[in-house]
C-alpha cells in the first residue's frame, strides 16, 4: 500500500522513469513535496486533507513489476478505491 502523505517508506532514494521536460515550479497551498529529483524538481506531490490524492511526474505505468515504488502507487490506489466503495456503500 503507498504511504499516506507524510509517512516514510523507509527509503529515501527511488529510481524513477522521469522523462519530462516540465515540472512545477509553484505548488497550490493544498498540495505537499512528496519528493524530488536530484536537481531539485518536484517528482510527487500529494494533496493536503483527502485520504488519497497523488500526483507523480513519471510513468508508473512503464515496467510496473520490475519497481516496487510502482507497485505501491497501484495498490494503494486499488486499497484506497476499495475504502472508498466501502464506506459509499455503508451510506
Amino acid at each position: 500500500m503507498w504511504p499516506s502523505p507524510g509517512q516514510k517508506t523507509g527509503c529515501h532514494t527511488f529510481w524513477v522513469n522521469s522523462l519530462h521536460g516540465q515540472g512545477a515550479k509553484t505548488l497550490g497551498p493544498q498540495l505537499r513535496v512528496e519528493a524530488r529529483s536530484p536537481d531539485g524538481l518536484v517528482e510527487a506531490v500529494s494533496v493536503t486533507n483527502h485520504p488519497f490524492a497523488l500526483g507523480v511526474q513519471w510513468h508508473p505505468e512503464w515496467n510496473s513489476t520490475e519497481y516496487a515504488l510502482s507497485r505501491m502507487l497501484f495498490e494503494g490506489f486499488i486499497t484506497a478505491c476499495q475504502n472508498f466503495l466501502a464506506v459509499k456503500q455503508q451510506l
